[in-house]
Protein backbone atom coordinates (compact mmCIF):
# COMPACT_ATOMS: atom_id res chain seq x y z
CA UNK A 1 0.00 0.00 0.00
CA UNK A 2 1.29 3.48 -0.93
CA UNK A 3 3.04 5.19 2.02
CA UNK A 4 1.25 8.52 1.34
CA UNK A 5 -2.12 6.77 1.54
CA UNK A 6 -1.08 4.88 4.67
CA UNK A 7 -0.25 8.12 6.49
CA UNK A 8 -3.79 9.42 5.88
CA UNK A 9 -5.37 6.38 7.55
CA UNK A 10 -5.71 6.75 11.31
CA UNK A 11 -3.17 4.68 13.22
CA UNK A 12 -5.59 2.26 14.95
CA UNK A 13 -6.92 1.06 11.58
CA UNK A 14 -3.81 1.10 9.34
CA UNK A 15 -2.89 -2.56 9.77
CA UNK A 16 -6.45 -3.70 9.17
CA UNK A 17 -6.94 -1.51 6.09
CA UNK A 18 -3.67 -2.88 4.70
CA UNK A 19 -4.77 -6.46 5.43
CA UNK A 20 -8.09 -5.89 3.65
CA UNK A 21 -6.46 -4.23 0.63
CA UNK A 22 -3.74 -6.88 0.40
CA UNK A 23 -6.53 -9.46 0.22
CA UNK A 24 -8.38 -7.76 -2.62
CA UNK A 25 -10.95 -5.66 -0.73
CA UNK A 26 -11.54 -2.07 -1.89
CA UNK A 27 -11.59 0.12 1.23
CA UNK A 28 -12.65 3.71 0.64
CA UNK A 29 -13.41 5.23 4.05
CA UNK A 30 -12.33 4.65 7.65
CA UNK A 31 -12.48 6.35 11.01
CA UNK A 32 -10.53 5.22 14.08
CA UNK A 33 -12.27 7.47 16.59
CA UNK A 34 -14.37 6.27 19.51
CA UNK A 35 -17.07 5.37 20.13
CA UNK A 36 -17.48 3.66 16.76
CA UNK A 37 -14.34 2.93 14.72
CA UNK A 38 -15.27 1.70 11.25
CA UNK A 39 -14.00 0.82 7.79
CA UNK A 40 -16.15 1.00 4.65
CA UNK A 41 -15.54 -1.26 1.67
CA UNK A 42 -16.82 -1.47 -1.86
CA UNK A 43 -19.57 -3.94 -2.69
CA UNK A 44 -19.38 -6.31 -5.65
CA UNK A 45 -21.57 -9.05 -7.05
CA UNK A 46 -18.92 -11.76 -6.46
CA UNK A 47 -18.35 -10.57 -2.96
CA UNK A 48 -18.90 -12.80 0.06
CA UNK A 49 -19.12 -11.33 3.56
CA UNK A 50 -17.87 -14.58 5.02
CA UNK A 51 -14.46 -13.95 3.38
CA UNK A 52 -14.06 -10.77 5.44
CA UNK A 53 -15.36 -12.48 8.57
CA UNK A 54 -12.82 -15.31 8.34
CA UNK A 55 -9.98 -12.97 7.30
CA UNK A 56 -10.55 -10.85 10.41
CA UNK A 57 -11.12 -13.84 12.66
CA UNK A 58 -8.00 -15.63 11.39
CA UNK A 59 -5.95 -12.50 12.06
CA UNK A 60 -7.12 -12.04 15.65
CA UNK A 61 -9.67 -9.23 15.28
CA UNK A 62 -12.62 -9.27 17.69
CA UNK A 63 -15.76 -7.34 18.65
CA UNK A 64 -16.88 -6.22 15.21
CA UNK A 65 -19.99 -6.31 13.06
CA UNK A 66 -20.03 -6.49 9.27
CA UNK A 67 -22.96 -4.61 7.77
CA UNK A 68 -24.25 -4.20 4.24
CA UNK A 69 -25.76 -0.86 3.26
CA UNK A 70 -27.68 0.41 0.25
CA UNK A 71 -28.10 4.18 0.12
CA UNK A 72 -31.61 5.03 -1.08
CA UNK A 73 -30.55 8.51 -2.24
CA UNK A 74 -27.53 7.56 -4.35
CA UNK A 75 -28.18 3.87 -4.99
CA UNK A 76 -24.65 3.07 -3.86
CA UNK A 77 -23.98 -0.16 -1.99
CA UNK A 78 -21.14 -0.76 0.44
CA UNK A 79 -20.02 -2.90 3.34
CA UNK A 80 -18.99 -1.56 6.71
CA UNK A 81 -16.95 -3.16 9.47
CA UNK A 82 -17.93 -1.51 12.76
CA UNK A 83 -16.07 -2.16 15.98
CA UNK A 84 -17.84 -2.43 19.32
CA UNK A 85 -18.26 0.78 21.30
CA UNK A 86 -16.83 -1.10 24.29
CA UNK A 87 -13.32 -0.46 22.99
CA UNK A 88 -11.28 1.47 25.54
CA UNK A 89 -8.85 4.21 24.54
CA UNK A 90 -5.92 2.01 25.56
CA UNK A 91 -7.15 -0.86 23.45
CA UNK A 92 -7.92 1.32 20.44
CA UNK A 93 -4.17 1.51 19.84
CA UNK A 94 -4.35 -2.09 18.67
CA UNK A 95 -7.87 -3.25 17.79
CA UNK A 96 -6.61 -6.82 17.48
CA UNK A 97 -6.30 -6.99 21.27
CA UNK A 98 -9.91 -6.02 21.95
Amino acid sequence: MDTNITRKIEQPLRKLVKLLRDNGFDTFCSCGHLPRPYIQLGWSANFAIHKIFYLLMDNGYKNYTIKGAWDSKTGSKFLEIVFSPRISLAKLKDIKNV
